[in-house]
């Protein structure tokens, strides 16, 4: 196996924190193996008028407590039609844009100042942006967009009406323009009996839809993905009743009239799940569960999936589907036994098809180094993975970037 890896990208150092507290599950040893909002936001559904972003660049503040970025249940990264590259992820205190053009600079810019936890980023395909994340205690999600590129972007707008944490996000090019998804679940804290739910709302003309509960029951429903496209668009997370210990992993489809169908379970116990639609409609579904890291597929819309593939010790798995049979996860794999919260034992690892999932290679783009952890990655259309993870291994993290051609 070949490979090409460049490095395009090294930013600044702060001391880190874990944004999602305790989401992984409970610690234990592995088995031995080598290896405040704005001020004044927007009111939710309203039309933003769409304000010009600055060009200036700026290094993300060094005084703060840590980098915020996108998990597997959506994405910092997102490419434009006209090759731009697109990132976003927060210093402690701010949302930062970088915009790559092809062939040219990046700058950064800053989108909000509230202190924002969890974020992502999604492209329709064409000229079309949208920015999610969350802020504020309790926290609440905003959103912005952008029609051009990135170039111009709508003020921060609340849409979501309660507590808000974990959103994810896709988008799409319609006839009328840029429209896209997004999902969250009230926040939850592991060990709370306390009943969480899945919300979601739609971006059409310009506007959010009032946010609708996706979820049902009295359960305990947490860290939602959305995946599919504009035709078959489905929800997924973990779900498990108050009196139960057991999470399953649950699917919504959005249907006719912007309705959600009734949740359903997938009878595979699991956390923190991703989920992506190949060109024959091949569903996709990374997962981690007792610090293990696993996909499987479904062929009749989620109806029935595979017998599960463990892919490595590890958390926090991320599919990714090409327009040409690409099939691409990445997670944190452990290098060896330790406790999930130690970072010097973490390394990123992708595991890529190239024919919808009937063969996988394994990836190592980080060079076997310990101290890699909290991959965002985009699939280009190329084949190409770009990858944006934290380098834990020195005495402060750096934000590194990696371009990654499998041969």
């Amino acid at each position: 196996m070949r490979l090409t890896l460049s490095i395009v990208l090294l930013l600044a150092q702060t001391a880190c924190a874990d944004p999602r507290g305790g989401q992984a599950p409970p610690p234990e040893p592995l088995p031995d193996r080598a290896e405040g909002p704005p001020s004044g936001p927007s009111k939710s559904g309203g039309k933003a008028k769409v304000k010009s972003g600055g060009k200036a660049e700026i290094a993300p503040d060094a005084s703060a407590m840590r980098y915020g970025m996108a998990f597997n249940n959506t994405n910092g990264l997102a490419r434009t039609s006209d090759g731009a590259l697109h990132f976003v992820y927060a210093d402690g205190r701010n949302l930062l844009y970088e915009r790559r053009p092809k062939g040219g600079e990046a700058t950064l810019q800053t989108l909000a100042t509230n202190a924002p936890r969890l974020m992502g980023v999604a492209s329709d395909g064409g000229t079309g942006l949208v920015v999610v994340w969350s802020a504020g205690a309790p926290p609440t999600l905003y959103a912005a967009m952008s029609e051009d590129a990135g170039a111009r972007w709508t003020a921060p707008e609340a849409i979501s009406t309660g507590p808000g944490e974990g959103p994810t996000v896709m988008a799409w090019r319609a006839r009328d323009g840029l429209q896209a998804a997004a999902a969250w679940s009230t926040p939850l804290r592991d060990g709370d009996q306390r009943k969480a739910s899945v919300w979601a709302t739609l971006l059409k003309g310009g506007e959010w839809s009032a946010p609708v509960e996706v979820s049902s029951g009295d359960d305990r429903s947490v860290w939602v993905a959305l995946g599919g496209d504009s035709d078959d668009l489905y929800a997924v997370w973990r779900a498990a009743p108050l009196t139960d210990e057991t999470w399953t992993l649950t699917m919504s489809k959005l249907g006719r009239g912007d309705r959600w169908s009734a949740p359903r379970s997938l009878g595979i116990e699991g956390h923190d799940p991703s989920l992506c639609i190949d060109d024959r409609g091949g569903l996709h579904l990374g997962y981690h569960h007792e610090l293990k890291a696993y996909r499987t597929a479904s062929t009749d819309g989620g109806e029935t999936w595979s017998t599960p593939v463990e892919l490595g010790q590890g958390l926090f798995v991320r599919a990714q589907c090409g327009p040409k049979g690409e099939v691409v996860f990445d997670y944190v794999r452990f290098l060896r036994p330790g406790r999930f919260t130690d970072d010097s034992i973490k390394t990123v690892e992708l595991v890529i098809s190239t024919d919808y999932g009937r063969s996988y290679k394994t990836i190592d783009p980080t060079g076997g180094r310990a101290g890699q952890t909290r991959p965002v990655t985009l699939l280009n259309p190329d084949g190409t993975v770009e990858l944006r993870s934290l380098d834990m291994s020195g005495d402060e993290p750096k934000l590194e970037g990696v371009k990654v051609t499998p041969r």
